[in-house]
């Protein structure tokens, strides 16, 4: 008889004081489970939102579909401005630029070794930013950074001419100069 009840009680809802919901043994053992998954779920959402850790992986090299990205991404801010002016809605922090990732500095230790087909070639900003403005990076051997306008340059040479291209490997190049 005792089986029996524990399987009637599995299949048949119980009530839960008078004016609780109707819940089974099963639902009943099944709802920190549920509860779990939720907050599983809610912990994934967290950690999307953090900031990527950096590495050598971040380091792309800069193309037309990246140019086509940041002047994606131009839009996109211009049309939340004009959104923000029409509807009260609250403004973003100002981002500042990252101190480590200046100009004329070394790439921190945390990018690791970049691979050497990536250095004296235009590489994607890695600085947070510069993701809506038109610039790219380039490494030297020392893995210095150089920070350079994708706009055309004397209006005629865009960033992917290959006479800025040279200009740019002569320019980061370190020549052995003795003084």
């Amino acid at each position: 008889m005792h089986r029996h009840s524990l399987s009637q009680s599995l299949q048949e809802p119980k009530e839960r004081g008078k004016s609780g919901p109707k819940r089974s043994l099963l639902g009943i053992l099944l709802s920190p489970l549920d509860s779990w998954a939720q907050a599983s779920q809610e912990q994934n959402e967290r950690m999307a939102n953090l900031p990527h850790i950096p590495g050598p992986e971040n380091l792309r090299p800069f193309t037309p579909a990246s140019l086509a990205a940041i002047e994606q991404r131009i839009l996109e801010a211009e049309a939340l401005k004009i959104k923000r002016q029409q509807v009260e809605l609250p403004e973003e922090e100002e981002i500042k630029p990252s101190s480590d990732l200046e100009a004329g500095k070394n790439l921190p230790l945390i990018y690791g070794d970049p691979p050497l087909e990536l250095i004296g070639t235009p590489l994607e900003d890695l600085d947070p930013f510069y993701k809506d403005k038109k610039t790219f990076i380039v490494l030297n051997k020392g893995k210095s950074i150089f920070r350079f306008s994708a706009t055309p340059a004397l209006y005629l040479l865009g960033p992917f001419h290959p006479i800025r291209r040279g200009a740019i490997k002569v320019l980061v190049h370190s020549y052995p100069c003795p003084l």
